[in-house]
């Protein structure tokens, strides 16, 4: 909040708070279940691994685009970013397997095998 009117509408918003019902938490599972099984890396884009990067790869933004490409599968849309992301930062093929990234990731992700993944996808063109 960053005025008056904002901490009156938050204060509003709760004011008749009405828990969730079951019917509402069974679905809100099931969509939990559906967004489990999709085959996403599961990145929060902190940007701590970027900080360290000797090539500057934006490696939450090349996983990104690698994510897009596995939910929607041949889609211009992940290339289009990619290539754009890579005219200001490093690319995936650039890494150098240094482990920086991965040392200070708090997902303990697979960093290093995933810009080799990334690589192999869009830096082929």
């Amino acid at each position: 909040m960053s005025n008056e009117e904002q901490l009156r509408d938050n204060i509003e918003t709760f004011t008749n708070f009405e828990p969730l019902s079951d019917k509402e938490r069974e679905i809100l599972n099931e969509v939990v279940k559906a967004m489990q099984k999709l085959p996403t890396i599961q990145c929060t884009s902190c940007k701590y691994c970027c900080d360290g990067c000797p090539v500057n790869i934006s490696i939450p933004d090349v996983i990104s685009a690698l994510n897009t490409l596995r939910m929607y599968g041949e889609d211009a849309r992940p290339r289009f970013y990619y290539g754009n992301l890579v005219e200001r930062s490093g690319r995936a093929g650039e890494c150098i397997a240094c482990g920086q990234c991965e040392s200070v990731c708090p997902q303990h992700l697979p960093i290093i095998e995933t810009m080799k993944e990334a690589s192999e996808i869009f830096d082929k063109e």
